[in-house]
């Protein structure tokens, strides 16, 4: 009977590489957990062969369905509190750049460069949205807009301060933070495109709004395409400080 228990031992110790499975050193049990998909990102091995994607997807995914709806919740909650109650746009977008590091747990990935540097070009058309918007606005607008702006706390020169920040930061951060929400439901496009239309409610028509809402998807299902196939979310990111840049001087050239 021993003899048939050490025979059997030694069989599993080949097949195990000549480790007894139950005599795993915990250094090697750290090696399996530093390379499971749920450890942090700075632990995952990065080489030539690594798809960017996937060292981005594992790091900004969502964890469980609760941390799902409340990243889903997070500008609306940030609209509703800031721009609403206290009618500030300095603490609605604060609060909403908060709640997303706070959801990220303050693990926001670096820009990286996408494999294939052609598809930076992709994001060129977001230079005409600059120039579009200051043509529509004069129709878009129902009032001054200089005076919706102060009732927020914004003005022209404020506008420029805060352009740095808007048109750099910011559009990082929520293309980090819906990245996994368009990954994992196509009503995250809707609902991307649904706080925004709530912060135009104010200055503009139902009409405009509509035109607002259907773009505003659009151009969500679109970066989500692009993050795909160029496999990084740098281009989706040039494409939004782009078109953020854009629309703050043209803002600001209207005041």
């Amino acid at each position: 009977m021993h003899e048939t228990s050490t025979l059997t031992l030694r069989r599993a110790s080949a097949r195990w590489g000549g480790v007894h499975p139950c005599r795993v050193h915990p250094k090697d049990h750290r090696e399996e957990t530093r390379n499971s998909p749920n450890h942090p990102l700075e632990d995952i091995p990065v080489g030539p062969q690594t798809d960017p994607l996937e060292i981005l997807r594992r790091s900004v995914r969502p964890p469980n369905k609760v941390n799902l709806v409340l990243r889903f919740a997070a500008p609306y909650l940030a609209v509703a509190v800031f721009w609403f109650c206290f009618a500030n746009a300095w603490l609605a977008t604060l609060a909403y750049h908060a709640l997303i590091l706070l959801l990220a747990k303050w693990r926001i990935p670096r820009p990286r460069f996408p494999p294939e540097p052609r598809h930076l070009f992709y994001a060129l058309p977001a230079l005409a949205v600059g120039p579009l918007l200051y043509v529509l606005l004069p129709h878009l607008a129902g009032g001054p807009l200089d005076g919706w702006l102060a009732q927020r706390h914004f003005s022209a020169s404020s506008l420029l301060l805060f352009l740095p920040y808007f048109g750099l930061i910011h559009p990082w951060l929520e293309q980090v933070h819906w990245k996994p929400l368009r990954e994992h439901t196509r009503i995250a496009h809707p609902l991307f495109a649904g706080y925004h239309v709530l912060v135009l409610t104010s200055l503009t028509t139902w009409p405009w709004l509509v035109l607002v809402f259907c773009s505003l998807s659009s151009v969500s299902y679109l970066w989500e395409r692009l993050t795909s196939h160029a496999k990084s979310l740098t281009p989706a990111y040039l494409s939004h400080a782009l078109a953020d840049i854009g629309i703050v001087v043209a803002a600001c050239l209207r005041t």
